[in-house]
């Protein structure tokens, strides 16, 4: 059993060997990474590719820029707006603040012969418009 036991120096030296005898006797592979083989027909649909990213992304960039300014202008006429509503409202109430109805009653009487409605005069009419009536015909009298 102790026989095939070698101690010292050439107990490596043969390991050594043997082993440089294997690996030369098998072939090597090497790993190889495939290449993309540049055809013209892959160039140009790369290029394609490549262009119609870039024109996608300017107009998206050029998109954004509109919605930026669109938002801005629409700031603007918000604020003119609600400039013009306050500055009518103002101009409504001076109005109406300087309307006498006294004095329009007393003209529509004195000066244009109208007469007051009594009270058999009114009648009340309820429509499903609120804002107006159109009236296509005369009342029937009461």
């Amino acid at each position: 059993m102790r026989e095939n036991y070698v101690q010292g120096s050439t107990a490596r030296t043969l390991e050594n060997r043997q082993r440089r005898e294997f690996y030369t006797e098998v072939p090597i592979k090497r790993n190889t990474v495939k290449t993309v083989q540049w055809t013209p027909v892959y160039v140009i649909m790369l290029i394609g590719v490549v262009i119609f990213l870039l024109v996608t992304c300017m107009k998206n960039v050029f998109l954004y820029s509109e919605i930026a300014r669109l938002r801005s202008e629409k700031g603007a006429l918000t604020d003119s707006y609600e400039d013009l509503v306050l500055s009518n409202n103002l101009y409504y109430d001076r109005i109406m603040s300087e309307v006498d109805l006294k004095e329009i009653e007393h003209i529509a009487v004195a000066e244009l012969g109208m007469q007051m409605a009594g009270s058999g005069q009114i009648v009340n009419y309820s429509g499903d418009i609120e804002d107006y009536v159109k009236q296509y015909s005369d009342l029937p009298e009461p």
